[in-house]
């Protein structure tokens, strides 16, 4: 199976505290500073057709912890919204996960060696008011064919391939396959399997048997972005 880990190396120019606070020329990705917990802010730009900007300002509170502010400007530059959260943030980027035209907000909370979290906020049509649609967890963020998405997250030797949509108010976690080698040698092939107590076929109407070949096939046809 292919994978392509995420690009975490963007640096993002112009973070530092102000006040009040200034905005670098907008980017794909907002990285806080190195070192020490420090105040900063960033302005993405979304890719759709609604050219939204993101003003985001983190304020730390503690060693850790900290409180996030992001500004969602419509294309006149009013604030349309006001997203808030409270705890780390390691980045943010605009990102249009299910390719549906507009993107999503996604903002970093955690990172390990087998994946990091985020929380996904989404807005639909031409709206300009996003929703908290929950988190993913996962190294690369891809979709397949059938247009659902993915995360893949590396657990111990084995790949675990989760496949999600959006529903109307959250994300629908709907199957999820563990690729696992078959041997020790280094190109050994990998056998997969559905992990049936973190999948929820009821909502796709098929039983274990056909969604272990579906998505066993799906993992390997994954587009990783």
């Amino acid at each position: 199976m292919i994978r392509r880990g995420l690009v975490f190396l963007l640096l993002c120019a112009g973070l530092a505290a102000a006040a009040p606070a200034a905005f670098a020329d907008p980017l794909a990705w907002c990285l806080p500073p190195p070192g020490k917990a420090a105040a900063w802010t960033c302005e993405l730009q979304s890719h759709d057709s609604l050219g939204l900007r993101f003003q985001a300002g983190w304020q730390p509170v503690g060693e850790l912890d900290g409180r996030l502010a992001v500004d969602v400007l419509d294309a006149s530059g009013a604030v349309a919204q006001t997203i808030k959260r409270s705890g780390p943030v390691l980045a943010l980027q605009a990102r249009d996960l299910d390719r549906d035209g507009r993107d999503e907000l996604l903002i970093e909370s955690s990172c390990g060696t087998g994946g990091c979290s985020y929380d996904v906020w989404r807005a639909v049509g031409q709206s300009v008011q996003f929703r908290n649609m929950g988190g993913i967890f996962g190294k690369s963020l891809g979709h397949v064919a059938s247009g659902l998405m993915v995360t893949d997250e590396v657990a111990g030797g084995s790949n675990i391939v989760t496949f999600f949509r959006f529903g109307d108010t959250k994300i629908e976690n709907l199957a999820v396959v563990r690729f696992d080698p078959s041997g020790r040698e280094e190109n050994a092939p990998r056998t997969c399997a559905l992990l049936q107590d973190r999948s929820n076929l009821a909502l796709l109407g098929i039983d274990a048997a056909t969604a272990e070949r579906r998505f066993c096939q799906e993992a390997r046809e994954v587009d990783w972005q």
